[in-house]
Parts: C-alpha cells; sequence; structure tokens
C-alpha cells in the first residue's frame, strides 16, 4: 500500500472526515455527491416539520404521536446536516486555495446559489497548495 511509503498520503476515504473535517480539499465531485447528503437532510427536515405541524404549530391536532416524534428527531439533525454542508464547502474553497472563511459569503441569499454552482463546475487549484497535497486529501505539513 502506497501510504506506508509516502507519509504525504493519507486515507482520507472516511465519511466523517469528508462530512465533518475542516481539514484538507475536496474535488468537484466528492463536493457535489457529498452536498446532496446534506441537502436531501434539510428538505426531508423541512417537509416532514411541515407536514406534521402545519402552520408551524406542533399542537397540530391531525399528527400522530409518531410523526411528532419523527418532526422533533429530524429537526434535531439539522445542525448536522449544516455543519455537514459547511465541512464540505470549507474544503472546497481550499481546493481553490482561499481561506475556509469565505463560506460565510456563501451563505447569503442568491450568492449561495451561485456559489454552489461555481464550486460543482469549476476546477480548483492543480497540485499541491497551502491547505493539501491535492484534491481529496488532507493538509499534511504544509
Amino acid at each position: 500500500d502506497v501510504r506506508y511509503l509516502n507519509p504525504e498520503i493519507r486515507d482520507t476515504s472516511g465519511i466523517l472526515w469528508a462530512l465533518f473535517s475542516l481539514d484538507g480539499r475536496l474535488g468537484i465531485r466528492a463536493y457535489f455527491l457529498g452536498a446532496l447528503l446534506p441537502l436531501v437532510a434539510f428538505v426531508i427536515t423541512i417537509l416532514v416539520f411541515f407536514r406534521v405541524t402545519g402552520d408551524g404549530n406542533v399542537d397540530s391536532a391531525d399528527a400522530t404521536g409518531f410523526e411528532i416524534l419523527l418532526s422533533f428527531i429530524v429537526v434535531g439533525l439539522l445542525p448536522l446536516s449544516l455543519w455537514a454542508y459547511v465541512a464540505l464547502t470549507v474544503k472546497r474553497l481550499h481546493d481553490f486555495n482561499l481561506s475556509g472563511f469565505f463560506v460565510f459569503a456563501a451563505a447569503v441569499g442568491a450568492i449561495a446559489f451561485i456559489g454552489f454552482v461555481a464550486l460543482c463546475l469549476l476546477n480548483g487549484t492543480d497540485g499541491p497548495n497551502r491547505f493539501g497535497p491535492a484534491k481529496n486529501t488532507r493538509r499534511t505539513g504544509y
């Protein structure tokens, strides 16, 4: 295995690294596929919450106990999906040799959509940069 011959190469194939770490870089395909998971979780959260609560009132008379419990579980998972999206976007920005602080600009209205499309279409830095040796890797000594 090449990873053991070169300490600069690390196994970053783990989903926990991809979804929750702010360290390293992501290429286009990994970012797009990874961003689908938090996006789908967010949409499901909104749909379930408003299905159960109707007008936003949890005391909706037609909601069953299971539906109310499900809405609280799904809403509780919302911060995790938001963090995963932030972590993915930070790593994608790193691929452009940009600071992760630009993720705050990507959270503003239409800029968020335009930024997402740009991050999914534009190639990042070729070769090593200050955030890692290559796409889909963690930073090691940079």
